[in-house]
């Protein structure tokens, strides 16, 4: 039953005897430090309560359950970690912009955008820049991505009318887009996707100022 695993492991010139004690000295190191006390940390109840739980498991060397445990609140700290520093970027973007550090801004953008790919805004945000920059060819594949990103947040929350005028704006960034590069049937197409999208919004809650101030302005484009 040993030698497969310590074969996996390119132990395979181990004796019986040695798989045997190797094996009883992994056992006997497991068991031990199931029985340790974990010190109340700094680090949150929560995750001394995960490496506790953790630990629970080793006493039936139950390795894998104690893996599982450990995987799954390493996760929900990343997870935390990441939506901590969304915000951040963020900001860190627009003031790179507003200092005319167009590279930087870049770079964050690209790493809001690896916290979360379906960030709309921030796609949209690097498509402008790469207008600014004179790159149209990245700009149209920045609103690209704003537009999946949209429409799988607009499929996953249809009722949503937030997730429904997100699709507006990578049109809207494409039309400038295909205007610049003289593609005037392609930029009135996309206007046109956008001016849909804000007339539906609009028409389902005529009293919202936000939704009413997208038509003057799709009508403008």
């Amino acid at each position: 039953m040993l030698r497969p695993i310590f074969d996996d492991l390119g132990r395979v010139n181990l004796s019986r005897a040695e798989m045997l004690a190797e094996a009883e000295q992994a056992v006997a190191t497991l068991i031990e430090r199931s029985r340790m006390r974990v010190a109340p940390s700094n680090d949150g109840a929560e995750i001394d309560a995960a490496i506790a739980a953790a630990r629970a498991k080793l006493a039936g060397v139950d390795t894998r359950a104690a893996r599982a445990i450990l995987a799954e609140k390493i996760a929900e700290e990343e997870d935390a970690r990441r939506r901590r520093l969304a915000p951040l970027l963020v900001e860190q973007a627009a003031i790179e912009r507003a200092a005319f550090d167009y590279a930087a801004a870049e770079a964050t953008l690209r790493r809001r955008l690896e916290i979360d790919p379906d960030a709309v805004w921030a796609w949209v945000e690097l498509g402008g820049l790469a207008v600014t920059t004179g790159s149209l060819g990245a700009a149209m594949e920045a609103f690209r991505g704003a537009r999946e990103a949209a429409k799988r947040l607009c499929d996953a929350a249809p009722a949503d009318p937030d997730r429904r005028h997100d699709l507006g704006a990578p049109f809207d960034g494409a039309g400038d887009v295909l205007a610049a590069k003289g593609d005037l049937d392609g930029a009135l197409a996309a206007f046109r996707g956008s001016l849909t999208i804000a007339e539906d919004l609009s028409r389902a809650d005529p009293g919202n100022a936000g939704w009413r101030r997208e038509l003057p302005v799709s009508f403008n484009k």
